[in-house]
């Protein structure tokens, strides 16, 4: 029986860490202030307050992140947890747990998912958020939207009426 092998070091001491390339080119960086690998799980741990996942136009941060690579060390996924924030642009989804699916472009977030946007503000049970569509999808949701957006979307929504239900 082959034991597992596992490193522990700071992520200074392993630079190679710090960067992982991803399917179809490109690299995440991830800077933390430890880090494990498994060799034969092809798995890397992160730990630290925070561990901050970078990738073009958006960051992911929380105190523990998973990654799972493929056998060319490619990242596939990555399971974060704990004061879980995402940040792209003017949007903030925070919850408790982010799995980030490479292969599908999407990060699944769970235990009590909010997105904050400009002066929306949702909260739900789970969330998606397709990140090449640059869409959202939330379960059970309850939220705000500010006056002004309210106002034009009634007005929109009573002009799309009129129109359906024509003179009378």
């Amino acid at each position: 029986m082959i034991a597992s092998i596992a490193i522990a070091v700071t992520l200074s001491a392993a630079p190679g860490l710090s960067r992982l390339p991803v399917k179809g080119g490109g690299a995440v960086a991830i800077s933390a202030v430890q880090v494990r690998y498994s060799f034969r799980t092809h798995r890397v741990e992160y730990s630290g307050d925070p561990v901050r996942l970078t990738r073009d136009d958006a960051t992911l941060t929380c105190k523990k992140l998973g990654v799972q690579l493929n056998e060319a060390d490619e990242v596939l996924s990555a399971v974060c947890e704990g004061d879980v924030r995402f940040e792209r642009a003017d949007r903030v989804v925070t919850c408790e747990k982010a799995t980030y699916d490479e292969v599908a472009s999407k990060l699944i977030c769970d235990g009590n998912p909010e997105l904050r946007s400009g002066g929306l503000s949702a909260k739900g049970t789970h969330l998606v958020y397709d990140l090449v569509a640059d869409e959202v999808t939330m379960d059970k949701v309850e939220g705000s939207v500010p006056g002004e957006q309210a106002d034009h979307r009634l007005k929109d929504l009573e002009s799309r009426r009129a129109r359906r239900e024509g003179p009378r």
